[in-house]
């Protein structure tokens, strides 16, 4: 049998020990035993109940800490949206976001007709930017169901009646992450062809298996303020479909999301610049979807937005 060492277990465990071992070498006599449990009993009955008081501060501290996470317009306030009318003028509020203007939104396919242009014709993005949202989560355990949280964006939009269809964008950058939400609108009856050929496309892409999904899925990444090493980063990334980033999905009635882990060797530099210099970065990212049938256009602008100095230490927990 091995000997506990006494230099390891704390002295009132020792006295414990040592008491109950005396007491058991020398056992009392039955009469002061049962005038030991008679005392006993009357104490017990003349003491009050044994309870344990929950501590409740705490508890209201949680219970203010979870309204307060579920109260998304704290986020709104503190992450707002902006307007900018794009490179060339004043740079946009700090730790801000909004939509990108037509002239400022990176292509997807080089040579392919700017936006800009494409917008003087009438040709507007297929989904409107509903939020975009930066938090600080867990790096072991992130929050991959985005659409189904409670103190998310798209939760909260649901809750204040929009029920159109949502695509959620869901990066996982490290200990933070990035949730975009952007909104199809379904073209009225008595809609323009144009609308309704979109339509027809977007339904087309949903029908897909994943795989062909991703490679219609194009992003392009574009820094308008930042440091040279984060222009030289993003120069590096070239336009791309989300296939390559390997993204997970979840999709249901009137949604589909798709989680973006930004974990490989190859983007530690993005986390890196994220983490110590998006502070001094305005950048932008544009979806596309790729069309891949007769008829349908090379490449179809869904949405594009800007994130503006963004402070990751005011960033919220979640």
């Amino acid at each position: 049998q091995r000997s506990l060492d006494p230099g390891r277990i704390p002295r009132r465990l020792l006295r414990e020990i040592a008491n109950g071992g005396a007491a058991a070498a020398a056992p009392a006599p039955a009469g002061a035993l049962a005038k030991r449990e008679n005392g006993a009993e009357q104490a017990s009955e003349l003491a009050p109940p044994s309870r344990t008081r929950p501590r409740r501060l705490p508890l209201l501290r949680l219970s203010q800490q979870l309204r307060g996470r579920a109260d998304f317009s704290a986020k709104e306030r503190s992450f707002p949206r902006a307007h900018w009318a794009g490179p060339g003028g004043s740079l946009p509020p700090r730790h801000s976001w909004g939509d990108l203007p037509g002239a400022a939104v990176p292509r997807l396919v080089p040579g392919a007709r700017p936006q800009a242009e494409a917008e003087k014709d009438g040709a507007k993005p297929m989904l409107e930017l509903v939020d975009v949202d930066i938090f600080r989560s867990s790096e072991e355990d992130p929050i991959f169901q985005v659409y189904d949280h409670p103190s998310l964006a798209p939760q909260h939009f649901r809750r204040q009646g929009d029920n159109r269809f949502f695509l959620v964008m869901n990066f996982i950058i490290g200990p933070y992450q990035q949730v975009v939400v952007a909104a199809l609108n379904p073209p009225p009856a008595d809609g323009p062809p144009g609308e309704t050929a979109e339509w027809r496309m977007w339904n087309r892409f949903m029908q897909q298996p994943p795989s062909k999904r991703w490679r219609r899925l194009g992003i392009s990444a574009a820094c308008f303020e930042g440091p040279f090493i984060v222009h030289d980063l993003l120069r590096r990334m070239k336009p791309s479909h989300i296939g390559k980033f390997l993204p997970t999905h979840t999709e249901g009635d009137g949604y589909l999301e798709i989680t973006v882990h930004l974990n490989s060797s190859e983007l530690r530099r993005l986390r890196v610049v994220f983490h110590y210099s998006y502070h001094l970065i305005v950048n932008g990212l544009a979806y596309y979807l790729c069309g891949d049938a007769p008829g349908e256009p090379p490449e179809r602008l869904l949405f594009a937005h800007y994130c503006s100095f963004v402070d990751v230490k005011r960033l919220r927990q979640m």
